[in-house]
Formats: structure tokens, sequence, C-alpha cells
């Protein structure tokens, strides 16, 4: 039986936000065919020691940048712009896992 909470990824975006701490030049790490991928569809993508990284942009409303994919506010109304496209790492991400949890509360979203 499923106990967790469900979660709208659509009302969210917290996934796509870095948080504190985390590497403020890239977000999502990529292997070298996704980070092709990612610069033909006209996003940034950045290259540190060898390593491909989507980029963030930052956002008005707070220090956190996000995703250089997010469409919309974070905590509200948002959508992957490359969700058929996405990075392995994206499609791995569970929502409701403890990861989610944690990044819902970090961006000061309600667990």
């Amino acid at each position: 039986m499923w106990k967790r909470t469900v979660y709208d990824c659509q009302q969210c975006g917290a996934c796509c936000s870095t948080q504190q701490g985390a590497q403020a030049t890239g977000y999502v790490s990529l292997s070298r065919d996704e980070s092709k991928l990612m610069k033909r569809l006209g996003l940034s993508v950045l290259q540190t020691d060898g390593r491909f990284f989507l980029g963030t942009r930052s956002r008005v409303e707070s220090y956190q940048p996000v995703c250089v994919a997010l469409y919309g506010r974070l905590g509200g109304s948002c959508a992957c712009t490359i969700y058929e496209r996405r990075p392995n790492n994206c499609r791995e991400f569970e929502v409701g896992s403890s990861l989610c949890e944690a990044a819902r509360a970090a961006a000061g979203l309600p667990v």
C-alpha cells in the first residue's frame, strides 16, 4: 500500500533547483552524448574537469539557480521544456523519494 504523499511535479520544480551548497556552475551531470543533444536543443552545457553539466539560470525570487530547461515558477505552475529528451539523471529521479522530499524542503515547499 502506498503511504507517501503524491506530489504534482508541474506544481513543484524543486528537483530542478540548485540547492544551497551544490555546484553553482552546472546542475545535472551529462554524458558526452547528452551534452551534444542539450547543445543542439539550444541549452547551455558546461564542461568542468572533463565532465559535462546542464547549465543553470538565476531566478528573480531566489538566490537558488534553476535548470535552464525549467519553464515556469518553482513551487507553482512549471514544466521541463525537454521532458521527452531529458537526461538520464533526470529520468532516474523518483517523485516522492527521500531526495525529492529533501529538494522540496530545501526549496521551502511543504513535504
